[in-house]
């Protein structure tokens, strides 16, 4: 993983992100570079849980992992694009994957994510990917 150059720094400043994965970890990790960058991070454990937070926060964009446990990444995908506009609807959605063996860029793609990024996660490509698809720079 490369640091983040003077350059990021603030790129994402007063963006709302909702981060979704199960692994306390890779939450910390993402969240941390997400913030560090500016964004406003509110987290969920579970594709359920990240239905929960968008009942109450209108982010400008939702970061998922695909693998999780019960519901998944496409699950989740499915359920935000069943919500109106005003819910949510239309907000981009990120997808993280550990490897594109598991789920194909282009299964990734066809399912309807705006953009896709493999674990681990470099800061700068993270940034560059949630800025370009908020209309940031």
């Amino acid at each position: 993983m490369t640091p983040l150059d003077r350059d990021s720094v603030q790129i994402l400043r007063g963006v709302h992100v909702v981060l979704v994965d199960d692994d306390k970890e890779a939450v910390e990790l993402v969240g941390t570079i997400l913030r560090y960058s500016g964004a406003l991070v509110m987290s969920a454990g579970s594709a359920r849980a990240a239905l929960k937070v968008l009942q109450t926060v209108k982010p400008d964009i939702l970061v998922t992992d695909i693998t999780m446990p019960d519901e998944d990444g496409y699950w989740l995908l499915g359920e935000v694009r069943g919500l109106s506009p005003a819910e949510g609807g239309t907000i981009p959605v990120v997808a993280i994957a550990d490897d594109t063996h598991d789920h194909g860029a282009r299964r990734i793609r066809e399912a309807g994510f705006a953009a896709y990024l493999l674990k681990p996660i470099e800061p700068w490509e993270l940034c560059r990917t949630v800025s370009s698809l908020v209309g940031l720079r």
